[in-house]
């Protein structure tokens, strides 16, 4: 099994899952992953990855080329266009189009790597990406769709965005960003039949926003809500996820670990990852001296310590933005705002625990019934990077049957409106004994 690669990494971390493995289980199969991955390296190494070789020895070879021929040579090999007749001469002994092959045939994040290198060391080497050739590239990457005022939205957006990394001090996430959108496919393929073809505005835009984790998600999500976006551009960036990764297995226990202290004794075992995105993430665990098992959300270290840059850079491209076309661009600053606004309570980890706190102490209390018992739970924050409650399996609404959404859906909405309009709730009810504002 060992000669599986990178999918016996992959069976190692769903096996740590699947066995729902303790701190020192997850720790020797997280040996047994880096072992192998070291193992990989070294037998590349000997046997030699071809197209890693290859792509590697034409490196310094692409350095001597004039900037005109190492753009060109850029766009030839994302598919834009055609071979030039100074490309077609220059690779003799197994042709161009092998390797526009060999970098199209690579996954998404292995294109953005390459790219990112070659731009560093050939066509942007010691330039800024805000430079002249990167604008010139910039606008090429936008001036594939037909509308001009499209292209002028995107092309702005894209070139403050820019300006605010670097004014934020954060070069290095330029390259990123530019490379991450070079590695789409091109807007206008020479494939007719390639489904990539006519790529969007709205898809440019939604990659730029993934690639600031918590926040970008959210304004793409506020940005639809506005309705102030053509309907092409919405449908697209109604999808805008959280592209950050799921925590392995070890890494969990490690966080843990970190915040609580005790080293392999923690006193819990992971039972189940349940989710989350950029802010934080959420599992269930076993308490091992009661069994009973425990709901908690972990908020991530490297977000706590990134937010402030991200909300820094988009601070800059939106007051360049309107420097440049305020009109327009105005109603944006009311987006991010709220995005940011967000971002930041959810940062108050103690505010989090509070508001819990006076949901199940104030707001919900007092609503029990013959039918339907209604509960917040008792949650505990620890070291301001932690919350634990007891876990509470959910369920779907969609899933019940008829009767019970009747009567869940009644008693919700009798709660919201109790909550939010007390008083006015209270007369209705004297006037009408029995009956349910709603």
């Amino acid at each position: 099994m060992t000669d599986l690669g990178i999918r016996y990494v992959d069976f190692l971390e769903k096996l740590s899952s699947e066995i729902q493995s303790n701190f020192d289980e997850a720790e020797m199969i997280e040996d047994a992953k880096a072992s192998r991955i070291l193992g990989g390296m070294k037998q590349v190494a000997g046997a030699g990855d071809k197209r890693i070789k290859m792509l590697n020895a034409i490196l310094p070879y692409l350095k001597s080329w004039s900037s005109k021929n190492q753009y060109e040579f850029l766009l030839y090999l994302r598919g834009s266009i055609a071979a030039t007749p100074f490309i077609e001469k220059q690779f003799p002994a197994f042709g161009a189009e092998r390797m526009r092959k060999i970098y199209q045939g690579l996954p998404l994040n292995a294109k953005i790597g390459t790219i990112r290198l070659y731009l560093t060391e050939t066509f942007l080497a010691r330039k800024e990406v805000t430079s002249k050739d990167g604008k010139k590239l910039m606008k090429y990457l936008i001036d594939q769709g037909d509308d001009e005022e499209v292209k002028d939205y995107a092309g702005l957006m894209l070139e403050s965005l820019l300006l605010g990394l670097e004014q934020a001090g954060n070069k290095d996430f330029q390259f990123d960003v530019l490379s991450a959108l070079i590695a789409m496919a091109p807007n206008k393929s020479l494939d007719k039949n390639d489904p990539d073809r006519n790529k969007s505005v709205g898809e440019t835009l939604k990659l730029i926003l993934e690639q600031f984790p918590g926040i970008g998600p959210k304004i793409g999500q506020f940005l639809v809500a506005t309705n102030l976006l053509e309907d092409g551009i919405n449908k697209v960036l109604v999808d805008t996820q959280d592209k950050t990764l799921p925590p392995k297995w070890y890494e969990m226990y490690t966080d843990l670990e970190s915040i609580i202290g005790g080293g392999h004794e923690l006193g819990f075992d992971i039972i189940k990852f349940l989710g989350g995105g950029g802010v934080k993430y959420s599992f269930s665990a076993r308490e091992k001296k009661t069994g009973e098992v425990l709901a908690m959300q972990v908020f991530r270290n490297d977000f706590q310590n990134n937010a402030d840059v991200q909300i820094e850079v988009l601070d800059y491209a939106i007051k360049d933005l309107i420097k440049k076309d305020g009109p327009r661009w105005a109603f944006l600053q009311v987006v991010v705002n709220s995005a940011i606004r967000r971002v930041q309570r959810e940062k108050r980890v103690a505010r989090e625990a509070m508001k819990t706190s006076l949901a199940r102490k104030g707001l919900y209390s007092g609503f029990n019934d013959d039918k339907i018992k209604v509960a917040v739970p008792i949650q505990e924050l620890i070291n301001n990077r932690l919350l634990v409650s007891r876990y509470a399996k959910g369920g779907s609404f969609m899933r019940m049957s008829k009767e019970d959404q009747q009567i869940v859906g009644q008693k919700i909405l009798r709660m919201e409106a109790e909550i939010l309009y007390p008083e006015e709730f209270k007369q209705s009810s004297r006037q009408t004994k029995g009956s349910s504002l709603v």
